[in-house]
Parts: structure tokens; sequence; C-alpha cells
């Protein structure tokens, strides 16, 4: 899986093709297509609870069924925040939140269940790509402390630096 740091360029790159969607300041809405498109991550938070960060990661918040639903909840709110293309806001953020799964396909997955369960509900089976393009963040998961810890390493910020690679100048 890529680093945040992907993700986030994955934000911005979507937010420089969807210039129309953006109302107000450029600044904002970039930070929010971000963290959109970092949002399936969010499922290392119950493991972070428990003391198991990696517990629930890669599961169903990694799929096109929740994509959906996430979608549909803060499209709403943008459009209660705006009261204008609902359609449109639910777009984006589907797309956003799919460039997520898109760039998890295309990484390396080196703990199991390798991939992801990119068609839940329809299907449980876990999907990655043949190759891939992107190396995996290594980190462990015995603890919270150790979590964090295992993130700083040169093989991570050899996979940040991929990720800028081909991120960046798109």
């Amino acid at each position: 899986m890529p680093s945040p740091l992907g993700h986030s360029l994955a934000g911005c790159i979507i937010f420089r093709a969807c210039p129309g969607q953006a109302t107000g300041s450029a600044w904002q809405h970039m930070v929010l297509y971000m963290f959109v498109a970092n949002s399936p991550d969010l499922d290392f938070i119950p493991g972070f609870l428990l003391g198991n960060p990696n517990r629930y990661h890669h599961g169903i918040s990694h799929s096109i069924g929740v994509a959906g639903v996430f979608s549909v909840i803060f499209g709403s709110f943008l459009f209660l925040l705006r009261r204008d293309r609902f359609w449109e806001k639910l777009g984006v953020s589907f797309l956003l939140y799919s460039s997520h799964l898109g760039l998890d396909y295309l990484s390396a997955d080196t703990s199991p269940p390798h991939g992801q369960p990119l068609l839940w509900p329809f299907s449980s089976t876990y999907y990655i790509a043949p190759i891939a393009v992107f190396p995996d963040i290594r980190r462990v998961s015995s603890s919270t402390g150790e979590f964090v810890i295992s993130l700083i390493n040169l093989h991570n910020l050899r996979a940040a630096c991929l990720e800028l690679l081909f991120l960046f100048p798109l």
C-alpha cells in the first residue's frame, strides 16, 4: 500500500483535474480532497484503540461498497454546506475514495490477507495487481508504539520517494 503521501498526491491530482468543484479557498479544498483520498485508512483507528493497528486494515473499508456509502454521506454533507451540485459532489467523492483503492491495488502487499476486498459486498475475494507499481510500506502491528516507530525506516523513505517520482509530475 502506498503511504499517506502517495494517497495525498492522488487527491491533489484529482483536485487539479476537477477545477469546477472548488468554490472558496482552493487550499482548503485541496486539503479536503487529500483527506478523502486517505480516508479508507481510517480503518487503522479501531486497531489503534485496541492496541493492534493493523487489525482492521484492508478490510471492507477498502471496497467499492464502502466507497459508495462514504460518497453518499460525504456528498450529502457537502451538498448541505453549499446547496449545489449534489451529483457532482458525490461523483468526486467516489473518485477520491476510489483513488485510494486503485493505488493500493497497484501496490505490493506483504501482509496477509494480500490485497483488498474491492468488490465487497458483492464478493469477499481479495484482489491485488499481479505486478506491483508501488512498494509496500513496512510496519509492525504488535502495539501502537511499535507501529509508529516501525514506519521510520529506509525502505519506507524509498517507497515515498518512488510515489513522488510517479505521482508528482501528474
